[in-house]
Parts: C-alpha cells; sequence; structure tokens
C-alpha cells in the first residue's frame, strides 16, 4: 500500500514517507550483533524505548500476544506536491486516487486517507445536488403557500417569478 501511494501522479516518493516500518528495518539491521547477548534487542518495544525512534509511540498502538507486542493500528504520511493542488478540483481527484488505492487494500488492511481538506471536498461534491434540491423544494412550497393564500392567478406567478429567479 505505501508504495501504492507513493508512485501516484503528483507523489514525492519515498523520501517524503514516514513510516515506522522503514525506521524500523534500519534499527534491526544496526542491532543485528547485540541479538546473541540480548536476544529481545530487535523487539518493537526495544526499537521504541531508543531515544532517536521513540516519537514513533505516538503513531503505534501496541497490542499483546503471546510473541509479545504487536503492531495493532499505526500511521504513515506520504507527501504530494504540484502546481494544480492549488485546485480543488486537482485536490479531489488526488483524494479520489488515494481512497481508491485504500479500497484496493481493504481486505489486507482498516485503512483510511487523512487529508486536512478532505470535508471541504466531500461538500464541494454535494453542493450542486443539495442547491438544486433546496432551490426546487422552495419554490414548489412558495407556490403552493400562494396558491393557497392568494386568489389572483396574475400574483402567484409574480411572486413564483420571483422566488425563481432568487433559487437560480
Amino acid at each position: 500500500m505505501k508504495q501504492a501511494f507513493e508512485s501516484l501522479p503528483d507523489a514525492i516518493g519515498p523520501e517524503s514517507t514516514k513510516f515506522f516500518l522503514d525506521d524500523y528495518i534500519l534499527y534491526k539491521e544496526s542491532v543485528r550483533e547485540e541479538l546473541e547477548t540480548d536476544p529481545d534487542a530487535d523487539s518493537l518495544e526495544s526499537f521504541l524505548s531508543w531515544m532517536e525512534y521513540s516519537f514513533w509511540k505516538g503513531f503505534l498502538k501496541l497490542g499483546n500476544s503471546t510473541d509479545g507486542p504487536t503492531a495493532e493500528k499505526f500511521m504513515f504520511f506520504t507527501g504530494y506536491h504540484g502546481h494544480q493542488l492549488i485546485s480543488w478540483t486537482e485536490k479531489g481527484h488526488l483524494l479520489k486516487s488515494l481512497r481508491d488505492q485504500v479500497d484496493r487494500f481493504g481486505k489486507q488492511f482498516n485503512a483510511t486517507v487523512f487529508s486536512d481538506d478532505a470535508f471541504y471536498i466531500d461538500l464541494l461534491e454535494a453542493i450542486p445536488t443539495i442547491t438544486w434540491q433546496s432551490g426546487l423544494a422552495t419554490f414548489t412550497c412558495v407556490i403552493f403557500v400562494c396558491a393557497m393564500f392568494i386568489n389572483q392567478f396574475a400574483t402567484v406567478v409574480f411572486v413564483s417569478s420571483a422566488i425563481l429567479a432568487t433559487c437560480i
């Protein structure tokens, strides 16, 4: 999944990705010689206790198993760039691409995509539909209320056209 995110268009690539597993692999390689004296030196807890890797505690949720602590949940970050990402439409395309990648791996991971702009992007997709539906409902209600209380057809048409112009 990480490689899929890093290979999307506009992705900065592996150099922008922050993922605990990359550091954990480097850590395991560096403590390989210590394993003879301390068999737990390459454990996840030992990794997180090192000062230069302790910040990863905030990005991992550990669980207990018979084999020791395991990573139940984790986060990773990767970056995207491009002058076209100024546009809300392009940000929406990128978010959709990210969500499509997550859906591809849905059976393996319970993953979600977080983007600061996702709330607004999702709203922007819904606004046109909501706008025409609320405009139609307003117009219909005004015609109905005017027809009930005003007996002059010309006045009902005038008020309805004024409301229609407001809705548009």
